[in-house]
């Protein structure tokens, strides 16, 4: 499917180089919505790649903290904009998952661009990892809007978002719904809140692996 999109990208820059006025702007639509499309089938890509690829015969056992210092440290600036994005330990040691490293990473990666996404220029993004009972929590905390109470739950539907519509524009409407894939997949669990002090704080729990 993806290639009939291309082609249509490609012939609509093309053509915007020889036409001026109207047409050009009709034309600037038809490539916005076009790439829109794009994402689109992107995000169902990935979204099918998790209902089917959650392979439990390819576990490793991952150090929570660590791995998430480095997806933080080599989190891409033109991603991040404006937003200071940081890893907050309160962890005395390391601490463990079973988990498929690759879509471990996903789904905090996940976490992380949906905050980032609704933070004010210069906000803050920060990521923690502790420990509670048998679970290891990640919770990923932004200082933007918040979410509306009766949408806690809603924000995990596949296709759902309740952006601004020049905004939504951006975004597939999958990125959470994969989160919440990966996490009851591997035995774990997603859930949202609004913080006391303002914005929303994402957590991921996860068993707890005694190495």
């Amino acid at each position: 499917m993806k290639n009939p999109v291309a082609c249509i990208l490609s012939a609509s820059e093309l053509a915007e180089q020889t036409v001026q006025g109207e047409a050009k702007r009709f034309l600037t639509v038809i490539d916005n919505e076009t790439r829109r499309i794009q994402r689109l089938l992107d995000g169902l890509r990935e979204l099918i790649s998790v209902d089917i690829r959650l392979d439990k015969g390819y576990l490793e056992t991952v150090n929570v903290g660590g791995m998430i210092q480095n997806l933080i440290e080599d989190y891409p600036p033109q991603r991040r904009g404006s937003t200071i994005v940081e890893y907050i330990s309160l962890l005395d040691k390391p601490v463990f998952i079973n988990i498929n490293p690759d879509r471990f990473a996903q789904a905090v990666l996940n976490l992380v661009d949906n905050a980032v996404s609704f933070s004010p220029q210069g906000g803050r993004v920060a990521l923690s990892v502790g420990t509670k009972d048998k679970l290891v929590t990640i919770s990923v905390a932004d200082q933007g809007p918040g979410i509306p109470e009766d949408e806690t739950e809603k924000i995990f539907n596949r296709w759902y978002t309740d952006r601004p519509e020049g905004d939504a524009a951006r975004h597939t409407g999958l990125g959470l719904a994969i989160v919440q894939g990966i996490a009851t997949g591997y035995d774990g669990q997603v859930y949202a809140m609004n913080a006391p002090a303002g914005g929303a704080v994402f957590t991921l729990n996860f068993p707890r692996s005694m190495k």
